[in-house]
C-alpha cells in the first residue's frame, strides 16, 4: 500500500495522469510541484527496494527451512504434509 500511494504521490507531484482506465483518471493528490516530485520519487524508490529485500529474505528463509533445516517450520506454514488438525 505504501508503495502504490508513494507512487500516486509522485506521479501527482510531477503533473502526471494516474489512468485506471482510459474513462477513470484519479484525482491528484498533493500539489504540483519538482522538488516535491523528487523527493517523493526516492521515497518510493527506496521503499520499493526495502519491500523487496524483505520478501526475498522470507523467501530465502522459507527456502532454508524446506531443504536445508528440514525442521517442520516449512510445512507449518501450510504447504507441507498434513497433520490432521
Amino acid at each position: 500500500m505504501i508503495v502504490s500511494e508513494l507512487g500516486w504521490d509522485m506521479l501527482s507531484a510531477g503533473g502526471f495522469p494516474v489512468k485506471l482506465s482510459p474513462n477513470f483518471t484519479l484525482p491528484p493528490l498533493v500539489p504540483q510541484d519538482l522538488r516535491l516530485f523528487d523527493l517523493l520519487r526516492m521515497a518510493q524508490t527506496v521503499t520499493a527496494v526495502a519491500f523487496f529485500a524483505l520478501t526475498l529474505g522470507h523467501f530465502s528463509a522459507a527456502l532454508i527451512h524446506a531443504f536445508i533445516r528440514r525442521d517442520e517450520v516449512f510445512s507449518a506454514m501450510g504447504f507441507g504434509k498434513d497433520d490432521g488438525v
